[in-house]
């Protein structure tokens, strides 16, 4: 018993740690959930069963059901989105930033610099993402040359790459 009264539990709960450490003031049934819950987590987040989505795509797109039954398809296909990263620009990062909104998923929004890499600031802005990521989720219309890059980034990364073609 003394073991076990010293025992901390991390459990995610809600997207917050909560810790329990008087987890011997738990009934039996309670503390066999929370040591369940926490070993479930763990398997998730080893097994990659957690993802960190990029979103990217064309600054034309302003169809807010396009982006979601995008993201919509990934969940459906049993995926897991803990963050959706995008490069908080119009179009399809900004409708992104949307559904992370309305889902309660967290948003990581990474603007480029303009000021700092001029021309060069969208390239620089998607290898950080690319960095931060651990799948890409490309809204593309077949001719945005940011939204390639950003493709072509993942890709040197050995990032998962799902494109919703337009």
């Amino acid at each position: 018993m003394m073991i076990v009264k010293h025992v901390m539990a991390m459990v995610l709960l809600k997207k917050q740690w909560v810790k329990m450490e008087n987890v011997i003031k738990l009934n039996p049934v309670s503390k066999f959930a929370t040591y369940i819950l926490y070993a479930w987590y763990r398997w998730k987040t080893t097994q990659g069963g957690f993802m960190r989505l990029i979103v990217a795509g064309s600054r034309k797109v302003t169809d807010y059901d396009v982006v979601k039954a995008a993201i919509d398809g990934l969940i459906a296909k049993g995926i897991v989105i803990n963050t959706i990263i995008e490069g908080a620009a119009r179009g399809v990062d900004s409708l992104a930033s949307r559904y992370a909104l309305e889902h309660a998923i967290e948003n990581v929004r990474v603007p480029a610099e303009w000021k700092i890499h001029h021309r060069g600031a969208g390239p620089v802005r998607n290898r950080k993402m690319a960095e931060m990521g651990n799948a890409l989720l490309a809204i593309w219309d077949g001719s945005s040359n940011g939204t390639k890059n950003m493709i072509d980034c993942a890709k040197n990364k050995k990032l998962p790459v799902y494109i919703s073609y337009l």
